[in-house]
């Protein structure tokens, strides 16, 4: 992968076997970038804290671990955003963040009923992972398989009438810090259906 190459490699060209998690984050951001061709939605604090977590909050990660994370993991998940025509609409609009499950539910905690969030699954990496908040405090978590042939803003705008307010993500330029805002959801996603999306 050529997070691996430009990570792990020195300016004199030199392989590394491991790097900060410093370094690390740079580098994948960077990634992120090019393969959006966009740095209009860079990966937040917050999302860098839970890839951490995978990364067993290493200081310093080894080349086997990213190689590991890339190929098991983000490869596959971030691949259903990476086709313009397709899912990249969600990301570049702040639709859709890596998260945990519990952070989806702290996210929701104080929001009405049918109001979600995309995630990336974290079990399932090529698919998503609709979070809804229900009655009272009660948040479920529905798997939403990849589709080939359809994109996830045409499901969730045409396919599911009580999911009402979608929340986006807002990352700051200047220290990556994340607001989770929610808007009506026909609202958000008429940008990123099919025909709209660039």
């Amino acid at each position: 992968a050529l997070l691996i190459q430009e990570g792990f490699r020195r300016r004199d060209g030199k392989e590394l076997l491991h790097i900060t998690w410093q370094r690390f984050c740079n580098a994948l951001q960077r990634r992120v970038e090019r393969i959006t061709r966009t740095d209009a939605r860079p990966i937040s604090v917050d999302e860098l804290n839970f890839i951490h977590g995978r990364l067993r909050y290493q200081k310093m990660v080894s080349r086997h671990d990213v190689e590991l994370f890339w190929s098991n993991w983000f490869g596959p998940a971030f691949r259903l955003v990476r086709d313009p025509r397709k899912n990249m609409g969600v990301w570049t609009q702040g639709l859709i963040s890596f998260m945990s499950k519990e952070r989806a539910e702290d996210i929701l905690a104080n929001e009405t009923k049918g109001t979600f969030l995309i995630r990336f699954s974290t079990s399932r990496p090529e698919n998503f992972c609709v979070s809804v908040k229900c009655e009272g405090t009660l948040v479920e978590h529905l798997l939403i398989q990849h589709d080939q042939k359809r994109k996830v803003a045409d499901l969730l705008a045409h396919s599911a009438p009580n999911l009402e307010r979608i929340m986006r993500i807002r990352v700051t330029s200047e220290d990556g810090t994340a607001a989770y805002v929610p808007y009506p959801k026909l609202y958000m996603l008429r940008n990123v259906t099919s025909g709209r999306s660039r």
